[in-house]
């Protein structure tokens, strides 16, 4: 299922997307809002920070 098939503001993998772990450091402060944030969106940290990557390289990709 693609991400215009579940509606807006979705982000959908292609099916053989490989994942690969990466982690970083963040300041407590934007940690204590992503939670806030995820909790009031209902949804998981981990997408919201991935969609703000997509979101970014979407940004930056037509230069």
């Amino acid at each position: 299922m693609t991400a215009k098939e579940m509606g807006r503001n979705q982000v959908a993998l292609a099916p053989n997307e490989e994942m690969v772990m990466k982690s970083c450091y963040y300041p407590s402060t934007a940690v204590r809002q992503l939670k806030i944030l995820a909790e009031q969106l209902k949804k998981k940290e981990s997408v919201l920070l991935r969609e703000a990557l997509n979101d970014l390289l979407r940004k930056y990709d037509n230069q």
